[in-house]
């Protein structure tokens, strides 16, 4: 039996697509390890964190004692020790694992073209929804930039950048990665399954819009899985050696992020070195175009298996 305990993170969502029939607990805000307890089935083997949150080390309030008590249980845990999604913290967990970073600073060529992020997953839109006293609970002590999501990314000359956004705690600085074939990636992972989409968008933000052109690669451990025969082919768009996926770098990010399941975007640059600018440990699935054997791959035979 699966367990999915969530925070404004349901419908529509991937990981509740990929086990319709697991029993869901509601987080509140404030709780404690033996709140949530209380509500767990006996017969649970996956328990799983699916909290709408950028930070959510305190979700319950003593989470470590919560993780603690499953384990002791033989309950395998995902995403226990995912707390900390902030683009801030995705930097670190790249440099820290020797990956590229996109970490920019005031200095430098002024030229160089930067995007201004929200540190804040999707521009904080779920921490705007806490009152006053749940986003001190959280550890957020305030919300004073004007909400923003992934569409109001703005690029700007290192030149043009104001002294004020530098200093903003809630806004990040990056380099701009790209190249000339338009190229990105997402990775979908669940444990040692994982599903890589590369795609082409011509927009600077890259997204996997509907009917853009892309193609899955599906992995077990690092080593390339079978799969349903490809909707989408991108050999008509691009050579065949730009679109290489780069596996080991994945697993090695997602283990210092703590990430057991979630999706992960990459951008390339003209030397087809990765990027990761971002880990969502709650991707939303709910759009017609996207493939449904990506679903049934994740979930696979994974149920009950210890994280």
């Amino acid at each position: 039996m699966i367990v999915i305990y969530e925070w404004r993170a349901w419908d529509g969502f991937l990981l509740p697509t990929m086990f319709p029939g697991a029993s869901r607990i509601t987080a509140r805000i404030g709780e404690c390890a033996s709140d949530v307890a209380l509500q767990i089935p006996p017969t649970v083997t996956l328990f799983c964190f699916h909290l709408d949150l950028t930070h959510t080390s305190a979700i319950p309030v003593d989470r470590s004692i919560l993780g603690q008590r499953l384990r002791r249980l033989g309950i395998a845990v995902v995403n226990g020790s995912t707390i900390d999604i902030s683009k801030r913290n995705v930097q670190l967990c790249c440099r820290a694992c020797g990956l590229p970073t996109t970490e920019a600073s005031c200095k430098g060529d002024p030229d160089e073209l930067l995007i201004v992020k929200t540190d804040l997953n999707y521009g904080g839109h779920s921490e705007r929804e806490l009152n006053p006293s749940e986003r001190l609970l959280i550890g957020l002590n305030s919300l004073t930039e004007p909400s923003r999501t992934s569409r109001s990314y703005t690029l700007s000359r290192r030149r043009d950048v104001p002294a004020e956004v530098w200093r903003c705690p809630e806004l990040v600085i990056e380099r701009f990665v790209a190249n000339d074939a338009d190229l990105f990636f997402r990775a979908y992972v669940f444990f040692d399954r994982i599903v890589v989409t590369a795609a082409l968008a011509r927009d600077f933000l890259k997204e996997l819009c509907w009917g853009i052109p892309r193609q899955d690669f599906y992995f077990n451990g690092e080593v390339p899985a079978s799969a349903a025969p490809q909707t989408y082919d991108l050999s008509s768009y691009c050579d065949e050696g730009e679109v290489t996926v780069n596996v080991p770098s994945l697993r090695q990010f997602c283990r210092c992020i703590g990430l057991d399941f979630g999706a992960i975007d990459i951008v390339v640059d003209n030397e087809r070195r990765w990027h990761i600018v971002d880990a969502n440990a709650t991707p939303f699935w709910n759009r017609p175009d996207l493939d449904p054997s990506i679903v049934q791959f994740l979930a696979g035979d994974r149920i009950g298996t210890t994280a």
